[in-house]
């Protein structure tokens, strides 16, 4: 893809200017563990703590530390919750896998 350049006097939209950045920049692992907390509780009603959730960033793989049978609620519903984390994140910023 070639862009040119604006010419001298002309004005420049500000977004198209954070464009290279928005592609290329990945949200914090905080960031992706607390909005997930946020949408499993929306979506389920379970309230999981900062210490029952990690991100894997090189994996883009989201862990739950909590007892069996609660996981399996959470995982009937993991379609659902990856999809409104994937709608809240940046672009290839959001899980793609619940364990």
């Amino acid at each position: 893809m070639i862009t040119t350049r604006p010419r001298r006097g002309e004005l420049v939209k500000v977004e198209s200017l954070f464009e290279r950045y928005r592609k290329t920049l990945k949200a914090p692992q905080s960031s992706v563990e607390k909005i997930a907390r946020t949408v499993i509780y929306k979506q389920t009603g379970y309230n999981l703590s900062s210490t029952q959730v990690s991100y894997t960033v090189a994996t883009r793989t989201l862990h739950l530390r909590v007892p069996s049978l609660l996981r399996q609620h959470i995982l009937l519903k993991q379609r659902e919750i990856l999809t409104v984390v994937e709608t809240l994140l940046p672009t290839g910023s959001a899980p793609e896998t619940l364990l």
